[in-house]
């Protein structure tokens, strides 16, 4: 039978041959190509191939872990990898993983774990009375930090007596 297998990262076409319970051989060649950097498409899921040197070489894709996912997807035909479960939020659903900040006030950070979102408040120590205004998307003021005045030295005297 005749199968497109990989192998160290580049296609092979192959033939596989049974030689004993669960044991087998590949012999094939390296399919060729000519237009560099340009993806191949190829029958098998889970697979990015594109042109590189002149030969097929393919990666496959890498599948975001799900250790701390507490509710998934697990993998169908036609899917590559066990999805962790997103989050919707105020109507846009967002990836499992996901961190950001309020644009409307930057001190509300916010993250998706596995269908829930959960909400920190940043809390801020200015410790100057008169700190720089804040910008737009800044959650804590800033100080200008005190850079001590040179002092002056007395003249040096490079007589001998």
């Amino acid at each position: 039978m005749s199968l497109q297998l990989v192998f160290f990262g580049v296609i092979l076409v192959s033939s596989v041959r049974q030689i004993a319970a669960a044991e087998s051989v590949l012999s094939g060649f390296r399919e060729a190509c000519t237009n560099e950097g340009e993806e191949v498409k190829i029958n098998m899921a889970c697979f990015r191939c594109i042109c590189k040197n002149n030969f097929v070489e393919c990666e496959q894709e890498s599948c975001p872990a799900v250790d701390d996912c507490y509710f998934y997807n697990k993998k169908t035909p036609g899917r590559c990898c066990d999805k962790c479960i997103g989050c919707l939020h105020e109507g846009r659903m967002i990836d499992s993983g996901t961190e950001w900040t309020d644009p409307d006030d930057p001190c509300d950070h916010y993250k998706c774990v596995s269908g829930v979102v959960t909400r920190s408040r940043i809390k801020c120590h200015t410790p100057c009375s008169s700190p720089l205004p804040l910008k737009h998307g800044q959650c804590c003021p800033i100080c200008l930090a005190r850079i001590p005045m040179p002092q002056k030295r007395p003249p040096i005297d490079n007589s001998t007596d």
